[in-house]
């Protein structure tokens, strides 16, 4: 049986800074508004040049979500 794998993709700014830290941050204004994002959610982060880094939502923090990117 076939299954269908979904990615949700969300951007974010990832430079250096957010590379060495292995954290990157998005706002909810910066979601299209129909991403169900939550604690343990895991994610591909697109940055502004569009390379994708997978990650997982570890915390929310005000009206940002922190996420955790993957080695």
């Amino acid at each position: 049986m076939a299954e269908t794998v979904t990615k949700l993709v969300v951007p974010a700014q990832v430079g250096p800074a957010e590379l060495s830290a292995g954290r990157a941050y998005v706002h909810d204004m910066e979601l299209d508004g129909d991403e169900e994002l939550s604690v343990g959610t895991r994610v591909e982060v697109r940055d502004e040049a569009g390379r994708l880094f997978a990650a997982t939502v570890t915390d929310r923090i005000g009206s940002r979500w922190q996420l955790t990117l993957q080695p």
